[in-house]
């Protein structure tokens, strides 16, 4: 299958690390102009490095206004991956009500910058992956006895690896998928299946 994103800007969140970086990288080897988009300007630093092509953005998406001018100085936009997450490590019980509501913000209220677009005729679709075998996935599920309570619950018996989660997102973001809108699609191994 020939993908093409030339003359395609496309905003990343999240790009400086894990899933994120690998798709920008992905996305500028297919010709798109990628715009990337970290709180962690060292983490951008060598992701032009790796790839001089790419723009890179360092802002805080848990600071809305600064957020809302940084993205407003690399628009037009064709696409975007809301990619930024965060995750606190924690029990539930013990979780901060600022891990909480970093959490929150980052993975819930960054959202509306998708939804906002519906209306110009832009398609909205979601992966969700389980567990990714990132950074920060081998960190919360690098004990291999506490991995292999959620492996076992996977038909697949694995966890994801990184390119396993960008060749959909790749796809979806490509004219191949013009048909497909509003979907949430799975990246688990069947573990929604069980």
């Amino acid at each position: 299958m020939n993908i093409s994103f030339k003359n395609k800007r496309i905003l990343i969140t999240g790009a400086g690390q894990g899933i994120g970086r690998e798709l920008a990288l992905r996305l500028s080897k297919f010709n798109g102009t990628v715009i990337a988009l970290s709180k962690t300007a060292s983490n951008l630093d060598s992701l032009k490095k790796q790839d001089p092509k790419i723009e890179t953005v360092a802002v805080d998406l848990a600071d809305w206004e600064a957020t809302r001018n940084a993205v407003k100085k690399v628009l037009p936009i064709d696409m975007l991956v809301n990619n930024a997450g965060v995750a606190c490590l924690a029990p539930f019980l013990q979780q901060t009500e600022q891990h909480f509501d970093l959490t929150m913000t980052i993975n819930v209220k960054s959202i509306t910058m998708a939804l906002e677009l519906g209306p110009h005729n832009i398609r909205v679709n979601a992966v969700n992956p389980t567990v990714v075998l990132t950074a920060m996935g081998k960190l919360g599920w690098g004990d291999p006895e506490k991995a292999r309570s959620m492996t076992e619950k996977i038909p697949l018996g694995r966890f994801a690896e990184v390119d396993e989660v960008i060749d959909p997102i790749v796809y979806l973001l490509s004219d191949r998928s013009s048909m497909i809108n509003g979907v949430a699609l799975p990246i688990d191994g069947g573990f929604l299946a069980t």
